[in-house]
């Protein structure tokens, strides 16, 4: 089974059908909680949606998900970056990103520098740089995919919570 965002929701593809079975349209971004649950924004909330016929269970409010850390699920709240405890609900704030924050994995937060793409421990901590430049990015399960083209060579990375290795 596949489950991923299409026509705004969460859709699980299983055995060649494709069942849209999130109630919330307006979705473009969901992450893994476990393997039978997925996580995402809508309606001013994060929800952890079964991937079985089930309803989805409002979490907190939210207006942006950011990422899972363990038992955590990571969410932009105004200006507060905030650590959601999935089984309690509750709360704690984070420190500030050094820059802007992309996405949250294995306690880290991976952000974009004015001079590249960093990790900056989630706990707080200074921002290491592990690659230099100016990369594009879209998010992937296991962190972020990163591209470049400089001249005729297109250059592909994936930083994850260890840092950045290339993409042949």
């Amino acid at each position: 089974a596949m489950v991923g965002v299409a026509d705004g929701g969460v859709v699980l593809w299983k055995d060649g059908v494709a069942e849209l079975i999130s109630e919330h349209d307006g979705i473009d971004h969901l992450e893994l909680l476990d393997e039978h649950t997925v996580v995402y924004a809508a309606a001013g909330a994060v929800w952890k949606q079964p991937l079985l016929r089930a309803t989805a269970r409002r979490v907190a409010a939210a207006d942006e998900l950011v990422g899972i850390d363990g038992a955590a699920i990571v969410v932009w709240r105004g200006d507060a970056l905030l650590a959601i405890d999935v089984a309690s609900g509750r709360e704690r704030t984070l420190p500030a990103p050094a820059g802007e924050l992309i996405k949250v994995l294995g306690g880290v937060m991976i952000v974009r520098l004015d001079d590249g793409l960093a990790l900056q421990p989630l706990a707080g901590g200074d921002a290491k740089i592990v690659l230099p430049g100016e990369w594009r990015t879209y998010l992937a399960p296991d962190g972020v995919r990163a591209w470049r083209k400089t001249g005729d060579r297109i250059e592909a990375a994936i930083v994850t919570a260890t840092g950045a290795e290339p993409v042949p």
